[in-house]
């Protein structure tokens, strides 16, 4: 169990290095100084005006307290995305079709927060496939009629038909050339529902899914559960279409739903931030939150969370943050943040319980393991699957290695210490 949580964003524990020095890169290079990764180094665990005295020793001007706390309040406020990484996204979304107000609303009306659209056969052009069972998205598909003028008072007639005279008299402008629009149903696909990775995307793409496979996901998701069963709700992958939405709190039916495209690193990822929803913005407090204090302190929770469970989640958090924190007030973010850590806490002890009991009763049959921690546990179980897979591939007698009488005990008890050491080394060279 779990005593405490220690929050460090001095680089020990969570690094935000690199967006750090993209925020003191920004500054240095308008105010003409040289600013590199070495000297950023020098940063970590500084205050943001001992910072700037650092920055500024290889200015030729000298500063004053003013002009210097003008540059720290302005480093806050530094967009972490690049002018060139904008331009690039703006190139990709070019390439797809531009819809009408009317399709712009029908596509979203099926399947929310989709974004970058094409047909089957223009995802076939660009490499790409649509993926099996997945339902097109309607839109109304504009047709041009043939182009008609009117002979007389009654009849309209193709201008493919026109005699010459009247080619004539339409070419200057004397008979008046009439063209209609129909429409007809068409199916499109978001780019969710296709083969496309968030790897072919732009760093910046707003919808993308984080990829990756997660150590001991089934432990952490049952641990995930047990944290939804304590504060009274459901998890279900619901019946109905949710587009690129990840995930969902429900406050009124007390279930917290999730996307079936996503994979294991993103399902991890969005239900830590939806049960942080469930638990804070509830149907009797939501109302008591700002949209964008929500949504800060459900990632405060998730990128939390999922740093203290090695998942790097690192640059869809600080983009999804920053996203909607920029220019918003958060009214108390000292209680906002209190909430963020109790939270926090609450939910590491109980899924650290329920890992290591989870991975306790997979490795009952092995005497003498003890897990300090949660990964831990993971890495450890890992390991030692990977160790019985090549004992019993090259043992003769498979089943020797599972009898406690028998001296191959010794060789796993061996292994299982090679195992610990080779952890042990890893750790160390994490916290260096």
């Amino acid at each position: 169990m779990i005593e405490c949580v220690i929050f460090d964003l001095d680089g020990v524990i969570v690094s935000t290095d690199e967006y750090h020095y993209k925020a003191w890169k920004a500054i240095a290079d308008e105010e003409g100084i040289y600013f590199d990764k070495n000297i950023n180094q020098r940063l970590r665990g500084v205050s943001r005006m001992e910072s700037l005295d650092i920055i500024v020793e290889n200015s030729s001007r000298e500063y004053s307290k003013e002009e210097k706390l003008k540059m720290s309040e302005k480093k806050i406020e530094e967009h972490f995305i690049s002018e060139e990484s904008i331009k690039e996204c703006l190139r990709y979304m070019s390439n797809f079709y531009n819809y009408s107000l009317n399709n712009a609303m029908l596509i979203d009306n099926q399947f929310k927060g989709a974004l970058a659209v094409g047909s089957y056969d223009f995802w076939k052009k660009q490499g790409y496939s649509v993926k099996k069972g997945e339902k097109g998205i309607k839109i109304l598909v504009p047709i041009k009629s043939k182009p008609k003028f009117r002979r007389d008072k009654d009849e309209l007639v193709e201008v493919e038909k026109a005699t010459d005279k009247e080619k004539e008299l339409i070419k200057n402008g004397e008979l008046k050339v009439i063209q209609g629009t129909y429409f007809k149903l068409g199916n499109v696909f978001d780019i969710s529902q296709t083969t496309a990775k968030a790897s072919d995307l732009p760093d910046i793409f707003p919808n993308k899914w984080i990829e990756g496979d997660v150590d001991g996901y089934e432990f952490l998701y049952k641990g995930i559960e047990k944290v939804a069963k304590k504060i009274g709700v459901t998890i279900k992958e619901p019946t109905y279409e949710l587009g690129v939405v990840k995930g969902a709190s429900l406050p009124y039916t007390k279930e917290v739903i999730y996307n079936h495209r996503n994979g294991e690193l993103q399902n991890i990822k969005t239900l830590f931030h939806e049960l942080a929803h469930a638990k804070l913005h509830t149907k009797d407090t939501r109302e008591n939150y700002t949209r964008e204090e929500k949504e800060f302190q459900a990632e405060m929770v998730a990128y939390t969370m999922g740093q203290y469970f090695g998942l790097d989640t690192s640059d869809y958090s600080i983009n999804y943050l920053h996203g909607w924190t920029n220019g918003k007030e958060l009214k108390d973010k000292q209680n906002l943040l209190k909430e963020v850590r109790e939270t926090t806490i609450s939910y590491i002890n109980i899924i650290e319980e329920s890992v290591l009991k989870e991975v306790s009763k997979e490795l009952e049959k092995y005497e003498g393991i003890n897990f300090s921690s949660a990964k831990e546990a993971i890495s450890i179980y890992n390991s030692i699957k990977e160790n019985e897979k090549e004992v019993l591939s090259s043992s003769n007698d498979k089943t020797s290695f599972f009898d406690e009488k028998n001296s191959e005990n010794d060789r796993f008890s061996n292994i299982y210490k090679n195992i610990i050491q080779k952890s042990n080394e890893k750790e160390n060279e994490l916290e260096m």
